[in-house]
């Protein structure tokens, strides 16, 4: 693609091109490359990150190139925060938004693309993994960004689908939330069962990195994950492992559960949070319990924020009583702060 492609076409053939970067980027699995030496990794996974960025790099000039002359002041910006810039640039509309969001988006991958040049078998091999699926990440947003704003500037449907930075924490949310009502469930745990207690922490997170949503998690949760499911099966191996030893394990696996709540605090979950128990309030205090299946819909966007509105939501049949009083309860708490915290099982009220 020449660097000012021009003329009827140019939509739909950046289109394509945008599509396929799309799919690659998707179709590298960070997670293979997780186990391996740094060595490896700078001679596998770095090139093909860097030939995506490359390619990326070159899409988002052609847009800026072929909009730029509808607005020109992108070119003026200084400090660039392209998760801001999308989700502010999203809200206009036409042409001069995608100018904007190209120009940053070139910006943007230019900085991912210097880091992973970098890289070597003289480094971290995990700092090279996360630099590359951080940088991938990066790619499919900045080209979903890109296309929506094609789209909508040129009245086209639209084809690729990124989950959006809300849907990703939810999801996120939901996974983390299995880990921690494993370990809640247990309660105390002795040497007599720490065995299996492990056995089924080890399975929560062999399942959990088996699944898509694992290479959208941030760095530092896959690192400390993937750290501890090692810890765990290298104890589990010895059939006659200290119990002592299986205990300082679980008892480490089980504060970085704890510490995973702490996902509830991040601002579009927050924004989530405050609105869907507001809406659900207000909608348990009129209807009747044959109303409450549009509310049981709002209230599941909040699953993993509380552990007895989480047990009021699962409850079958629904007690619209319950579900009214765990969420006037939850909400007033969570009004009650400006940065409301996690909220765990001694937390909540029991019914």
């Amino acid at each position: 693609m020449s660097p000012a492609l021009k003329g009827v076409g140019f939509v739909d053939a950046v289109r394509t091109v945008m599509h396929e970067l799309f799919e690659a980027a998707r179709g590298i699995d960070i997670r293979q490359f997780e186990e391996e030496r740094g060595e490896l990794i700078a001679q596998h996974l770095s090139p093909q990150v860097v030939s995506l960025l490359e390619r990326a790099i070159s899409v988002a000039s052609n847009i800026l190139a072929r909009y730029e002359d509808v607005n020109a002041a992108a070119a003026g910006n200084g400090e660039l925060n392209f998760d801001l810039a999308v989700d502010n640039l999203l809200a206009q509309t036409g042409h001069p938004k995608v100018a904007d969001l190209a120009f940053m988006a070139v910006a943007e991958l230019r900085q991912r693309l210097a880091r992973v040049r970098t890289h070597g078998p003289e480094l971290d091999a995990w700092e090279m993994v996360c630099d590359c699926g951080s940088a991938l990440r990066r790619v499919q947003k900045s080209l979903s960004a890109l296309e929506l704003a094609l789209c909508e500037a040129e009245n086209l449907p639209r084809v690729l689908d990124f989950h959006s930075e809300l849907e990703t924490s939810l999801q996120t949310r939901r996974q983390y939330r299995k880990l921690w009502r494993f370990v809640a469930g247990l309660g105390a745990v002795g040497p007599e069962g720490v065995r299996n207690a492990l056995r089924g922490a080890g399975t929560l997170c062999a399942m959990l990195v088996g699944r898509d949503v694992y290479c959208r998690l941030r760095e530092r949760d896959r690192y400390q994950l993937r750290q501890l499911q090692r810890r765990i099966l290298a104890w589990l191996v010895q059939e006659s492992g200290d119990p002592k030893a299986g205990l300082r394990v679980w008892e480490d696996y089980a504060g970085f559960v704890e510490m995973l709540r702490q996902v509830s605090l991040r601002q579009e979950l927050v924004q989530n949070d405050g609105e869907a128990l507001r809406i659900a309030e207000q909608s348990l205090a009129i209807c009747g319990e044959s109303g409450l299946t549009g509310v049981l819909a709002v209230l599941r966007r909040v699953e993993g924020l509380d552990d007895g509105l989480d047990a009021a939501l699962a409850l079958d049949p629904p007690d619209r009583k319950v579900l009214h009083a765990e969420t006037r309860r939850v909400r007033a708490r969570f009004l009650s702060s400006e940065s409301p915290p996690p909220f765990s099982s001694s937390d909540s009220s029991t019914f």
